[in-house]
């Protein structure tokens, strides 16, 4: 018989078998310094986050020529649905942080309805900056879609204000002055809002109860003093849209449209018919001489002693009174109207 063959001994302890050979060791590694220092940076923003309060994520700045993509967007819910979109309550990415917005979709994607739904966006960016006004952080357009992304202003609208403190009047009278000047920084720019009107004027007193905050939204019919508001419809080789110049036979645009629309929000006022100041400033908004109609200093003037329960003097600031009727004559002059 053949001699087995003995197996040789590979391991170092003197036992048989197929053990595996040590591997040799070589010099030890250093750590790579990048991620020594990426390890040293995470354990101190840890150690400052334990010391240190929670940080509070600010707005970021708005970007009006931002164009959104799909994955920057995502929808919630439908806030409400006009004549040119709707409005949706939505989540908005910027760099790293997700913000509360509100995504206005286009309905019909016609030429009338893009010309009219970027005018918004338009006059959004001309009013940045001016508290009351929703700031603008993007757009989208595209041959499918046709949207504008702006800060979402929660709350209610004024209508439901009024129900809730229909036995705080005073409480309505201070929105109604804040109204006023948010209007009075639109016109400034040389804009009319041209739709204002209960719904479109959202309160948000969850911060501060004492003292809410007004804005006022929807933007679509904004148009510079001057223009044709409503226009009719002109036919070109691209079909129907709104041209404000070339349409007749309606109405220009001018400071005391606002004025008159802010009559009727006086109108809704609980129990206004009491109160003989306020039922004359409300006949005298809702005139059709837009001469007899009141300037918004006045109007907040009055709606602010209304507040504080001052009685209004009828013969105090004269000279201020003729120099803002005199200056909307000139505008309105100007204007042709």
């Amino acid at each position: 018989m053949p001699k087995t063959l003995k197996r040789k001994d590979l391991s170092g302890d003197g036992r048989r078998g197929n053990s595996p050979k040590k591997r040799r060791l070589g010099p030890e590694k250093k750590p790579d310094a990048r991620f020594a220092k990426a390890g040293t940076k995470r354990k101190r923003r840890e150690e400052e986050s334990r010391m240190s309060p929670k940080k509070v994520k600010l707005e970021p700045a708005s970007d009006p020529h931002r164009r959104l993509k799909r994955s920057d967007i995502r929808t919630r819910r439908l806030l409400g649905e006009g004549s040119y979109g709707r409005a949706l309550r939505c989540r908005i990415r910027s760099k790293r942080v997700w913000i509360d917005g509100v995504l206005k979709v286009l309905k019909d994607n016609g030429l009338a309805q893009r010309q009219a739904f970027f005018r918004e966006a338009e006059c959004l960016e001309k009013l940045a900056g001016i508290k009351g006004v929703p700031v603008l952080y993007g757009r989208r357009d595209t041959k499918s879609d046709v949207a504008i992304a702006m800060s979402y202003n929660g709350g209610y609208n004024l209508s439901q204000f009024m129900r809730k403190y229909a036995d705080d009047v005073q409480r309505i009278f201070g929105v109604l002055a804040k109204v006023t000047e948010i209007l009075g920084g639109i016109h400034r720019k040389g804009l009319g809002h041209n739709d204002l009107h209960a719904g479109n004027v959202m309160i948000e007193e969850s911060v501060c109860p004492e003292d809410p905050v007004a804005t006022i939204i929807d933007f679509g019919f904004c148009l510079l003093f001057g223009t044709r508001l409503f226009p009719r419809p002109v036919k070109n080789f691209e079909g129907y849209h709104y041209d404000p110049v070339l349409s007749k036979d309606c109405r220009r645009t001018s400071p005391k449209t606002d004025i008159f629309s802010f009559g009727k929000l006086l109108e809704k006022i609980p129990g206004f018919g009491e109160n003989q100041v306020l039922k004359n400033l409300v006949s005298r908004s809702l005139s059709k001489d837009t001469k007899e109609r009141p300037s918004l200093e006045e109007l907040s003037r009055t709606l602010r002693m209304l507040q504080n329960g001052q009685e209004v003097e009828k013969t105090s600031n004269r000279f201020v009174q003729f120099i803002c009727n005199l200056w909307y004559k000139v505008v309105d002059c100007y204007y042709g109207l």
